[in-house]
């Protein structure tokens, strides 16, 4: 299974979640999985942030609650020369029982020969981890993005674009955001990946939320970020199934029954 294909929560930090198990937890009652953050750039640095150690406690946590965990990790490429240390962080990532490693490349990757970076970093990937599940997180848009390697990601074997439908951030209204999602929708439908958006939760309200996935439908979504989500936000991007009131629902049976008994008698005629 595609573990991108389904509903997710993005984390930064676990500690602004309520540690590992409440994350857990949350997801599991929205029936949601958890993208936890592994490295930023260069794995080497970690032991000042604590992102491995962090995965790791999410990971144990969800594998006893039956909450599917992903990795993914902010990626330079190579503007430090680290691009094979945060490839092979990605490996370590899936080897460890990440279901699925995003790479979060962003405007580092916007120069000439980052193409040939993102084949480099997705090959290294699947020669340490054949059939790893690997997916690309860029801007909303690629129009004005033109050096962004995306069709590189796509070609090299990435299997989804999640793509940062961040409308907060873009200073859309609510009733802005359904053409914003179309503009998403054309920029990456040409590379042949599934397109699972990212919704935005800080500084956004309900009515983004609720726009945001009246625009894109039942596709597979996830949120940036679990760290910033108010109760609200949680509520609108993860609504309670409709319930039929009673009365509508008994009218409804009346009206099948009456409907059958009319059906029986034309039976009997006709019989």
């Amino acid at each position: 299974m595609n573990p991108f294909a389904q509903n997710l929560l993005w984390v930064f930090r676990v500690k602004d979640c309520g540690g590992a198990a409440a994350a857990v937890a949350t997801a599991k009652r929205l029936g949601a999985g958890l993208i936890v953050k592994y490295h930023d750039g260069d794995p080497a640095d970690d032991a000042k942030y604590g992102f491995q150690e962090q995965f790791r406690a999410v990971l144990q946590a969800g594998e006893g609650q039956g909450v599917p965990v992903l990795a993914w990790g902010y990626c330079y490429g190579n503007k430090y020369g680290n691009l094979l240390k945060e490839a092979d962080a990605a490996a370590r990532a899936l080897k460890e029982g990440a279901r699925g490693y995003v790479i979060d490349a962003e405007g580092e990757w916007e120069v000439p020969g980052s193409d040939d970076w993102a084949r480099r970093f997705v090959e290294r990937v699947l020669s340490q981890v054949p059939g790893a599940q690997l997916a690309f997180a860029p801007f909303w848009n690629m129009r004005y993005h033109p050096r962004y390697p995306a069709k590189a990601f796509a070609e090299a074997g990435c299997v989804a674009v999640m793509p940062q439908v961040y409308y907060a951030l873009a200073r859309k209204r609510p009733d802005q955001v359904a053409a914003m999602w179309q503009v998403t929708l054309e920029d990456f439908s040409p590379y042949g990946l599934a397109v699972y958006p990212i919704g935005e939760f800080p500084g956004a309200t309900a009515e983004h939320v609720r726009a945001f996935l009246a625009a894109i439908g039942d596709r597979p979504r996830s949120w940036w970020l679990l760290d910033k989500a108010s109760p609200d936000l949680l509520e609108a991007a993860f609504p309670e199934p409709a319930m039929v009131p009673f009365a509508q629902y008994k009218r409804v049976v009346d009206e099948l029954e009456i409907a059958r008994e009319k059906l029986a008698r034309i039976r009997e005629i006709v019989g």
